[in-house]
């Protein structure tokens, strides 16, 4: 079982970095804005959609709908997701999201036996307020949006670019900053 929730579906992607972000450590692709990324799936695009290879879970796509997205992925055992997930739905309840900007989280690593499962009730005791999908269980969406701790967060632009990603806890005032450059760049 894990957790109840849907599976995330997702596209390909080109990174820029975001500049300005000093005080926490970011991890960062390296490659120019020009470097398309190897594909993380050999799952085809299809116009603005995705076919998934989650079909058997009823999957939900992310599409490029022209709106930026951040797409946070957490695991319900871990002590950092565990402060991360709260600290930012305070900032989402204290309306520092800015227009058009949408949150999601992904499940995954799920854990059946470990603190807060199931997964589902751990983000509903918590209150998120957006979107809650379940990776599945060999992890597939948390690899191909390139993996990197706990909580891992990958910020799309409007055009689904990935504008960085970062791991782990990041103070509040640098997630607000990660959210503005994403819904303006």
């Amino acid at each position: 079982d894990q957790g109840g929730f849907d599976v995330l579906a997702f596209s390909g992607s080109r990174v820029r970095e975001v500049v300005g972000v000093e005080s926490v450590v970011i991890a960062v692709d390296e490659l120019d804005s020009s470097t398309e990324l190897p594909p993380a799936d050999p799952t085809p695009l299809l116009g603005d959609q995705v076919v998934s290879k989650f079909e058997l879970f009823d999957a939900i796509e992310i599409v490029n709908d022209g709106n930026p997205k951040v797409v946070m992925f957490v695991a319900h055992w871990c002590p950092h997701c565990q402060r991360e997930v709260p600290a930012v739905r305070d900032l989402i309840d204290a309306g520092a999201v800015p227009d058009g900007l949408e949150l999601i989280i992904v499940s995954t690593v799920v854990r059946e036996g470990e603190e807060n499962f199931p997964p589902q009730r751990w983000l509903e005791d918590e209150r998120w307020p957006g979107p809650i999908m379940r990776d599945s269980a060999e992890f597939d969406a948390l690899l191909a949006f390139g993996a990197g701790g706990f909580p891992y967060s990958v910020y799309l632009n409007r055009d689904h670019e990935v504008v960085t990603r970062s791991a782990g806890e990041i103070p509040g005032d640098i997630v607000e900053q990660l959210w503005l450059a994403t819904a303006s760049g």
